[in-house]
């Protein structure tokens, strides 16, 4: 059996990514710019970012779940 030990809260909680294909963008001098894809004109959207801490009866480590897997766990979108 593996429990959450902790939600880390001293990191960021979200992430902006670009629509098209889901990757953290960097603010670019007058728009979004995807380091993935290559738009430079990124249309942004939050995403999760949520890092957990997991124990069994033996180990500890973590977890970072991005994207979709925090409004399947939580039921809640980002938003910021």
């Amino acid at each position: 059996m593996r429990t959450i030990d902790d939600v880390e809260r001293d990191s960021n909680w979200y992430y902006i990514a670009g629509s098209d294909c889901q990757t953290k963008v960097n603010r670019g001098p007058t728009s979004l710019i995807c380091p993935k894809c290559g738009n430079v004109k990124a249309t942004g959207a939050a995403k999760y970012r949520t890092e957990l801490s997991v124990y069994d009866n033996d180990d500890k480590t973590s977890f970072v779940l991005l994207g979709d897997a925090g409004p399947e766990l939580t039921g809640t979108q980002a938003r910021i």
